[in-house]
């Protein structure tokens, strides 16, 4: 927010002068960076929260007044689905991290991976089987993490999935290693450089 009041302050203070000079002179761009929108931040609260309910059922156990374990109770479909998708999504974050720096897999603009080439065949890498499979069940991760922030935000609706899947895509490419292939919201593919924020 400071840049952005530091330009209007410029603006107001230099565009009179500059204005009488015939026209514009200078053009100028706000960009605010690190602000989240509100829908992101939606997005992210939620994410938080179920990992934080995963890592707490996890790790908590009761007993009772006789040193008993209490049992506990079962957990939902829904939120077993969820916990074995975040397990499997950190068991497999290392491949798929190598998979997307090495061009085989990108990130697409719906929050999901792509194939975006093979490895070669015959060769001692990683098998098309192998990196079929990773995405297979990555892709399919993400979704029950997405569907699952859909169902516990009061303030989204199922037809919001693909607004949610965009903000998921958006995270999803800032912590993408370099060398990842970025899908843009347009469609075309470029190649993201720099170091990731992982």
């Amino acid at each position: 927010m400071k840049l952005f009041f530091i330009s209007v302050f410029v603006l107001a203070l230099l565009g009179p002068g500059l204005w009488s000079c015939g026209g514009s002179l200078v053009e100028v761009k706000v960009d605010v960076v690190g602000e989240r929108t509100a829908l992101e931040r939606q997005v992210l609260g939620t994410f938080e929260e179920l990992d934080r309910q995963v890592m707490l059922m996890a790790s908590v156990r009761s007993v009772d007044a006789t040193g008993r374990l209490i049992e506990v109770p079962p957990v939902p479909p829904e939120k077993r689905r969820v916990i074995r998708a975040l397990q499997r999504m950190k068991f497999n974050r290392d491949d798929v991290d190598r998979l997307r720096a090495m061009g085989y897999l990108g990130e697409g603009n719906n929050g999901l991976l792509v194939l975006r080439a093979a490895p070669p065949s015959g060769g001692k890498h990683d098998s098309e089987i192998f990196i079929k499979t990773i995405l297979a069940e990555e892709n399919e991760d993400r979704l029950v993490i997405m569907k699952r922030v859909v169902q516990e935000n009061e303030n989204f609706k199922e037809s919001d999935l693909e607004k949610v899947q965009k903000v998921f895509a958006h995270l999803y490419r800032d912590a993408a290693p370099a060398g990842t292939w970025i899908q843009g919201g347009e469609g075309s593919w470029t190649r993201k450089t720099g170091l990731s924020a992982r």
